[in-house]
C-alpha cells in the first residue's frame, strides 16, 4: 500500500491550493457556534459554584489549579498521540476529522457534568470539589480533541488565503449566532424554571438544553471537516515517512519559535481578558446594577451584534494592510475601550461600552483563523515537520490557562475588596472590585498583547506566501 501512496499524483496536496466550496467552509465554521454556546455555559461554572452552590472561592481556585495541571498534561499529550495515529487509520478515516467529531459530540454531552452537584457543600465541601474537578477534566478531554485537530485541519484543507480570511468573517458571524442564542436561551430557561424546580436544578436543565442544541449542530460539521481522498492519501504518506521523535523534544522545539511563542502569549492574554469581562459582567449586572442574570443578555447582545456589522470593515483593512497590523490595532483598541467600564454607572453606559468593545474586538476575531494558519505553516517550514496535533495541543493548553488565571484574579480582588459570597448586597469597595476585574486587568492584558504582537510577531503577507511555497517544496 505504501508504494501505491508514493506513486499517487495526489500525494502532494500542496502542489496546488484548492479553493473549497463555500458550503464546506460554512460547515467548518459552524464549530464556532458550538463552542460559543457551550463556553457561555461553561464560563458560568464559577458563578454557579461560588454564588449558588456556596463553594468558597478559595476551594474553587484549588479545583481550577488541579484542573489546569491535568490540562497541562492532557492537551499536548493528546496532540502528540493524534499526530501518531497509524497511517492505515488515516487512509480510511482521515487524520483529524474523526477526533474532531468525537470531541464536539462528547463535549456537547459533557457540559452537563459540572452542573450535577454531588454532595452537600456545607457538610462535605471536599466531596463537592472532587466531583467538580472530575467533571471539568472529562469536559476538558473532549475540548482538547477539538483543539488539537481543528486548527491543523483548517490549515491543511483550506489553503486559499482569501478563504482563510473569509473564514474569519464567518467565525465572527457564527460566534454571534451562538452567543446570542446562549445569552437569550440559557438565562431565560434558568430564571424561568428556578421558581418551579429550584435554582440548582434550573441551572442543570439549562446546561442540558444547551448541550443538546450543540450536539445537533455538531452533526452538520461533517462536510466541513471531512478529509477527502487526496488529503487522506497525502497525510498517510507523511505518517509513514515521519521520523518519530520524543514528545518533550518536539515540545521544546516548538516553544523556541519566536512567532509561535508570541502567538501563544497573545491568545492567552486575549482569551483571559475576554473571559474576565464576560464573567465580571454577570457580577456587575447582578450586584452593580441590582438586576437579574437574564438582564446580562442586553449588553452581551449589543456586543455581539456590533461585531458582524463591522467585520467587513476589518476584513477589508486586513486585506489592504495585513492581518498582523489589524490584529495589533484590535488588541490596543479593545484594551483602551474596556477601560471605559471604570466610568459606567447604569445599563445604558454598560451597553455603550460593550458596543465600542465589540467594534474593536472584531478586528481580532476576523483575523484569528488566518493568523493561526500562518503560524502553523511557519512551524512546519522552520522545523520541516507537520506536527499540528502537538502544536494545537500546546495552543489549547495556553488558551485554557485562563481558566486558572480568572479564579485567581477574582480570588485576589474579592479578598482585597471585602466581597461576601452569596450576599445579595455588596459594599462600594466590593463593587469597585468588579470594575477592576472587567476594566483594569483586561485592559492591561490586552495592551500587553498588542505590544508583544507588534514587537515580536514577524509573519508578514510576504513571509506567509514564502512559507506556502516552501511547504510545496517540502511536500506538505
Amino acid at each position: 500500500m505504501a508504494s501505491e501512496i508514493d506513486s499517487s499524483e495526489d500525494s502532494k496536496i500542496s502542489d496546488r491550493i484548492v479553493k473549497r466550496p463555500l458550503g464546506e467552509l460554512i460547515s467548518y465554521s459552524l464549530s464556532v457556534i458550538i463552542m460559543n454556546m457551550l463556553f457561555f455555559v461553561f464560563g458560568r461554572v464559577q458563578l454557579f459554584y461560588t454564588e449558588v452552590v456556596g463553594l468558597r472561592i478559595g476551594i474553587y481556585t484549588v479545583v481550577s489549579t488541579i484542573y489546569m495541571i491535568y490540562n497541562m498534561i492532557n492537551d499536548p499529550l493528546e496532540g502528540y498521540l493524534a499526530d501518531r495515529s497509524p497511517a492505515k487509520f488515516t487512509r480510511k478515516f482521515g487524520k483529524r476529522a474523526p477526533f474532531a467529531l468525537i470531541g464536539y459530540l462528547g463535549l456537547s454531552l459533557a457540559i452537563i457534568l459540572p452542573f450535577i452537584v454531588i454532595g452537600d457543600v456545607n457538610t462535605n465541601p471536599t466531596g463537592v470539589a472532587i466531583w467538580l474537578c472530575v467533571a471539568l477534566c472529562i469536559f476538558d478531554t473532549f475540548v482538547s480533541l477539538t483543539g488539537i485537530t481543528m486548527p491543523g485541519l483548517f490549515a491543511d484543507k483550506y489553503r486559499d488565503p482569501t478563504q482563510r480570511k473569509l473564514a474569519g468573517i464567518l467565525n465572527v458571524v457564527f460566534a454571534i449566532i451562538g452567543m446570542i442564542f446562549s445569552i437569550i436561551a440559557f438565562p431565560t430557561i434558568k430564571d424561568g424554571l428556578a421558581p418551579v424546580v429550584g435554582e440548582q436544578t434550573a441551572w442543570l436543565i439549562g446546561a442540558a438544553i444547551m448541550g443538546g442544541g450543540a450536539f445537533v449542530v455538531s452533526l452538520f460539521l461533517i462536510p466541513g471537516i471531512r478529509e477527502d481522498e487526496t488529503l487522506k492519501i497525502a497525510r498517510a504518506k507523511l505518517d509513514e515517512e515521519k521520523d518519530i521523535q520524543n514528545f518533550f523534544i518536539i515540545l521544546w522545539k516548538f516553544i523556541k519559535g519566536r512567532d509561535f511563542v508570541t502567538y501563544l502569549l497573545s491568545i492567552l492574554l486575549y482569551g483571559t481578558s475576554t473571559s474576565l469581562i464576560i464573567v465580571a459582567l454577570d457580577y456587575w449586572v447582578l450586584y452593580g446594577l441590582g438586576l437579574t442574570l437574564s438582564d446580562t443578555m442586553i449588553p452581551m447582545i449589543a456586543f455581539m451584534l456590533t461585531a458582524p456589522l463591522v467585520s467587513p470593515f476589518w476584513f477589508w483593512l486586513s486585506k489592504k494592510f495585513s492581518s498582523r497590523k489589524v490584529n495589533i490595532i484590535g488588541f490596543i483598541g479593545f484594551g483602551l475601550s474596556v477601560l471605559l467600564f471604570l466610568f459606567v454607572k447604569d445599563m445604558t453606559g454598560t451597553i455603550i461600552v460593550m458596543v465600542i468593545s465589540g467594534f474593536t474586538s472584531a478586528a481580532i476575531g476576523v483575523n484569528q483563523n488566518a493568523i493561526t494558519s500562518d503560524v502553523l505553516d511557519e512551524t512546519a517550514v522552520v522545523f520541516k515537520a507537520r506536527e499540528e496535533g502537538s502544536i494545537s495541543g500546546v495552543i489549547t493548553l495556553f488558551s485554557r490557562l485562563q481558566l486558572l488565571i480568572i479564579p485567581l484574579v477574582f480570588g485576589i480582588v474579592q479578598g482585597a475588596t471585602g466581597w461576601v459570597a452569596g450576599s445579595p448586597t455588596q459594599t462600594n469597595e466590593a463593587i469597585f472590585g468588579i470594575r477592576i476585574e472587567m476594566a483594569i486587568v483586561p485592559s492591561a492584558l490586552l495592551i500587553l498583547a498588542g505590544i508583544l504582537f507588534a514587537v515580536f510577531y514577524k509573519i508578514t503577507p510576504e513571509k506567509a506566501k514564502e512559507n506556502q511555497q516552501k511547504m510545496k517544496e517540502l511536500g506538505f
